[in-house]
């Protein structure tokens, strides 16, 4: 695995396996129109695969990124804003982003460039096509494949084409006595065979079956097994595998192995029972289980198969309570935590405080995954997914997930416990599995792919071609196979395999020196230079002439103790110093202060990593911050989120 994927000084695994949420007396916080929001009845709730949460209102789309909004809202002057303020659904697609379903038509938000692109219907009447670019869309739905479902006014079922970015009429084959108006579509659901279950408003409940693509009517008055309403809300699917329609004339969930319906009564005088018969949405949570948002009488999850819910509604003793029984959406977000939209209410939402973003591995003898030491310095995979670890005192810790366990490391070999002191503070994985590694007076220590065998390089000033110090800070193979040593006393070390010998490149070389011997980090870029980050600057080598530049602490480059170098994916450098974060111009070989951006004035920056969706991850001396270029905005996490 690449160096630069663990260029953080902290170790953290990312826990994907978060606490459940306890919610036994729930402390619900609120957010109205008195404190960010521009319209207190929330219709839907959606978080994104950034971490943003986004709120649906009667006013504006919302964004949260945990402490600020930002409000979307349509401008007659921009065709690429919003349709409408009127938001009524969030609807995710299968690329990261999501469909609004607004009063003024559907629309797929853009957020590389953060704007909307509208979806005009395409028909035909009486011969003629039309095109109708402005009508309302209340309800919306996207199957495993992506495929998006519609329906708008009372037009029926309408599907996207992707070819031509419009929407087009779905042919439907009703059964006999089937009506091909199904009136005003409210609700749609996607079940796990695949068929599409339409609501409507006046006409009753519909499934369509998008292989034959017949259409099937499920409301009927005084017939067994049908639903007698003809007022559909909302239609989802619970854990067990059973279809819920919440109708305004109470709650139905179908027996698939019976093909038939059954009523759910409330019953209000038993805590456990269903409060309240008109539910205006179904939602779930991370865990499949189903939320019923009431009309009045607060939100319930049910909480086993036998109809027992666990109910939450306002309590006008308590001001954690809700602050509104008319729910209108439900989400739970990755961390646990609990969002709940309201008619009149604004936001409530409730922390997760049992859950972390991160889970930590620490010192800690009464467990059985714990390091020798919890200042960890360095960290690296190799090959079987294996990490390694490097402490500042407590040597090397090979930490197996699969396994479950934690081995120690002393001078390159496997020891039972840890009762010495060893410095580690970098560790590197060559071409062919072997580890290297280095810190603090401990020379350059070098494992065998095997694991069996170790060997441990010291400074010799007798041996002028040996390891030039013993202070090692940074590891690297460059791209043609050499490794580089950058030590912090010594200048730089480039190991011969062959010769089983180390070149050195100093500042005491009077015709080509580096600018200082005490060296902390290098990075090869694709240009085909090797940066040496030091305590006095930057010292650039060209790998093909050996000609070395140096840039000592300038007006451009504030920082002088360098720590980190990365090439981003659009071939950008960045360089984290003492002083904040920089980037390098290569066509006018200058530097500029780009810490601004991370929504922070200057401090500590002492790692970069970007992931695969090209936003970085970037440690200091204050938090981890997560920032995301394309919208110029950071997250950022501190102790207690679990660092």
């Amino acid at each position: 695995m690449s160096r630069r994927g663990y260029a953080l000084v902290v170790l953290i695994l990312i826990n994907h396996l978060l606490v459940h949420s306890q919610l036994s007396q729930p402390k619900f916080l609120h957010i109205t129109t008195d404190n960010g929001l521009n319209h207190n009845s929330v219709f839907s709730i959606y978080q994104d695969k950034t971490g943003f949460i986004w709120f649906a209102t009667e006013n504006g789309l919302h964004r949260f990124d945990g402490n600020n909004f930002k409000i979307f809202t349509h401008n007659p002057d921009d065709s690429t804003s919003i349709a409408d303020n009127v938001v009524y659904n969030i609807v995710p697609d299968n690329r990261g982003s999501f469909w609004l379903c607004t009063y003024s038509g559907l629309d797929h938000y853009n957020p590389q460039t953060e704007t909307f692109e509208h979806i005009p219907v395409e028909y035909e009447s009486g011969g003629r096509k039309y095109i109708e670019k402005k009508y309302t869309v209340p309800v919306a739905v996207t199957d495993a494949n992506g495929q998006v479902y519609v329906s708008w006014s009372q037009h029926g079922i309408w599907k996207l084409n992707p070819q031509t970015g419009r929407l087009n009429v779905v042919q439907v084959k009703p059964e006999k006595d089937v009506p091909m108006d199904m009136g005003n579509i409210t609700a749609m659901f996607v079940d796990d065979k695949k068929n599409l279950w339409l609501g409507s408003q006046t006409k009753g409940l519909f499934c369509y079956n998008t292989h034959t693509h017949m259409l099937t009517l499920w409301s009927a008055k005084h017939r067994k097994g049908y639903i007698p309403s003809f007022n559909i809300l909302s239609i989802s699917e619970d854990k067990w595998g059973r279809l819920w329609v919440s109708t305004s004339d109470g709650v139905f969930y179908f027996n698939y192995q019976q093909s038939a319906f059954y009523n759910v009564k409330p019953n209000p005088a038993d805590p456990a029972g269903l409060p309240h018969s008109v539910i205006w949405r179904f939602e779930t949570d991370r865990n499949n289980d189903l939320w019923f948002c009431t009309n009045g009488k607060g939100i319930s999850k049910l909480v086993d198969k036998n109809f027992k819910f666990l109910t939450y509604s306002h309590d006008k003793t308590n001001p954690y309570s809700l602050n509104d029984n008319f729910i209108q959406c439900f989400l739970e977000d990755r961390q646990g935590n609990i969002w709940i939209g309201t008619q009149r209410g604004g936001i409530n939402y409730c922390l997760n405080n049992n859950a972390s973003v991160f889970k930590t591995l620490r010192s800690d003898p009464f467990q059985k995954l714990s390091l020798s030491d919890n200042s960890v310095t360095a960290i690296n995979q190799d090959m079987e997914g294996n990490i390694w670890i490097g402490t500042d005192g407590g040597g090397i810790n090979l930490y197996q997930p699969k396994e479950g366990k934690i081995t120690y490391y002393y001078q390159g070999r496997r020891v039972n416990s840890w009762n010495a002191k060893e410095s580690i503070l970098t560790i590197y994985i060559d071409k062919n599995n072997e580890i290297w590694a280095g810190g603090y007076l401990s020379g350059l220590i070098r494992i065998s792919a095997n694991r069996k065998n170790a060997r441990v390089y010291k400074a010799d000033p007798e041996n002028p071609s040996g390891l030039s110090h013993n202070d090692i800070r940074w590891i690297m193979e460059d791209s043609r196979g050499n490794l580089w040593i950058a030590t912090n006393g010594g200048g730089l070390n480039i190991y011969d395999p062959l010769t089983d010998s180390f070149r050195h490149i100093t500042a005491d070389d009077p015709k080509n020196p580096i600018s200082t011997n005490y060296t902390l980090t290098l990075l090869e870029d694709s240009r085909g230079y090797m940066w040496v980050g030091t305590y006095s600057g930057i010292s650039r080598i060209n790998l093909k002439t050996g000609k070395i530049v140096n840039y000592p602490r300038s007006s451009t480059l504030k920082g002088e103790w360098i720590y980190a170098f990365h090439e981003t994916s659009s071939h950008q450098l960045w360089i984290a110093t003492n002083m904040g974060l920089f980037s390098y111009d290569y066509q006018n070989d200058s530097f500029t202060d780009i810490t601004h951006l991370l929504g922070i004035s200057n401090q500590v920056i002492a790692g970069i990593i970007e992931d695969n969706d090209q936003t970085f991850w970037i440690s200091t001396y204050n938090g981890l911050i997560h920032y995301f270029p394309r919208m110029q905005k950071s997250i950022i996490y501190y102790k207690t989120d679990g660092l």
